[in-house]
């Protein structure tokens, strides 16, 4: 999924404009690149790896 137009934007928007205030850290989203899914060998680039979701999680942690 693509951090435009998909479900997980919707939900971040949704939790910026109901919960912002409660939020302790800014709104991370992982996701697939903003552009078409590639084909073949590149599916694996295109996916969220392990490190790039350790990562966003880490960054929001770390947040202060």
């Amino acid at each position: 999924t693509a951090k435009t137009c998909s479900v997980g934007a919707e939900i971040a928007a949704q939790i910026a404009e109901q919960g912002l205030l409660y939020l302790c850290a800014p709104i991370q989203r992982v996701s697939g690149f903003d552009t078409v899914m590639p084909l073949f060998k590149l599916e694996d680039y295109y996916m969220p790896s392990e490190n790039r979701i350790y990562s966003a999680v880490k960054q929001t942690m770390e947040f202060a």
